[in-house]
């Protein structure tokens, strides 16, 4: 089984009830909860309730969720050296991944500012 796959299987496994895969891509991207000084192969997904950024380090599984509303920004680009990449900043953080070989950054910014424009309601 290849690394996007192992991604695949343990985040498909960590999914709530009711949580659908709406945009994907896969690059590489460092995170400080990560034993290696390098970028793993990441998984980026954005579901209809929170983003994962997973990780597979050393046959480990490391999951980063992100809500929503927590994104202060979020946008992509191509550079020379790294390809595609997206960024996006949360509460004093900056995530990136770059390289991207899988998805399309552009669609997955735009369902990432589609997701954050609509209001949170609850029923009490």
């Amino acid at each position: 089984m290849g690394t996007i796959q192992q991604l695949e299987h343990y985040l498909l496994l960590k999914l709530a009830h009711g949580e659908t895969i709406m945009e994907y891509m896969y690059g590489l991207h460092a995170n400080e909860n990560i034993p290696s000084l390098f970028k793993a192969s990441s998984l980026i997904v954005a579901t209809n309730a929170r983003i994962y950024i997973c990780s597979l380090v050393e046959e480990n599984f490391y999951c980063e969720e992100i809500s929503y509303c927590d994104i202060q920004a979020i946008y992509h680009r191509e550079r020379n050296l790294s390809g595609k990449e997206s960024i996006i900043f949360i509460k004093e953080k900056r995530l990136t991944i770059s390289h991207i070989e899988e998805g399309c950054p552009v669609k997955f910014m735009q369902y990432v500012l589609k997701k954050r424009q609509k209001p949170f309601s609850t029923t009490a």
